[in-house]
């Protein structure tokens, strides 16, 4: 199915955010999702299914100084 990943189009083959989220190895950082334009908690990840055309947004956060 064809998504759009931060703005840019991906072909995937992930069935929901956090198969997604898994796949670009940000489970372990400090993430905001958002699907569709709504923020996704942590723990509704696995039961949010993708679908065609879908927009997601992936925020992390990262510190330096």
């Amino acid at each position: 199915m064809e998504i759009t990943l931060n703005g840019i189009r991906k072909i995937t083959d992930k069935n929901t955010i956090y198969e997604l989220v898994e796949e670009l190895e940000f489970l372990e950082k400090g993430v905001v999702v958002l699907h569709n334009e709504k923020i996704v908690k942590k723990e509704e990840m696995k039961d949010i299914n993708l679908e065609n055309r879908d927009c997601v947004e992936i925020l992390y956060f990262v510190s330096g100084g």
